[in-house]
């Protein structure tokens, strides 16, 4: 009926479980560990940038469903409204999908660009969103320092988990 999708860069085919235990993991250090933890008016986004790992590295359905996953369960917990976090946190993963098999993302300086801006992307679609229903939680001082952020932060959290997927 259908084909067997190609296996990515050195990755082991595990299924869906393991990222979803991890995305279970990086959300509660978001939302539990981190709380209180901030740069310039940030804190670091695990969770964002485990969808970005997991859309370049399996591709833009994985992408997307631990984003479209990972955004609602931040979205019960921690936002008012439900929806524009898992809207945002989806597309991310798509489009880090879809760009994981055109760049080759195991280089340094090709992860922090991506990371940066997929961060400037994501934090600024989820403000158009809240602003449609009067919320702005992010000044774009904050969305500029959270993209630096986020950016510094990817490469060793990409490094750990390409170790942790290789076959």
């Amino acid at each position: 009926m259908g084909t067997v999708p190609k296996q990515k860069l050195g990755l082991a085919p595990l299924g869906v479980c393991p990222f979803f235990a991890l995305l279970i993991v990086f959300i509660l250090l978001d939302i539990f560990f981190l709380k209180g933890f901030t740069i310039f008016g940030t804190r670091p986004d695990f969770t964002f940038i485990f969808v970005i790992f997991v859309g370049l590295s399996q591709g833009f359905l994985y992408g997307s469903g631990i984003g479209f996953a990972g955004g609602l369960i931040k979205d019960i917990f921690v936002n008012v409204y439900l929806g524009p976090g898992a809207f945002s946190l989806t597309l991310t993963g798509f489009l880090a999908g879809i760009l994981g098999k055109r760049l080759f993302y195991q280089n340094i300086l090709i992860q922090v660009l991506i990371v940066f801006i997929a961060t400037l992307f994501r934090l600024s679609l989820t403000n158009m969103l809240l602003n449609i229903i009067h919320l702005s939680p992010h000044a774009g001082r904050e969305i500029i320092s959270a993209a630096f952020f986020n950016a510094l932060l990817a490469p060793p959290i990409f490094l750990l988990l390409g170790v942790a997927f290789k076959k």
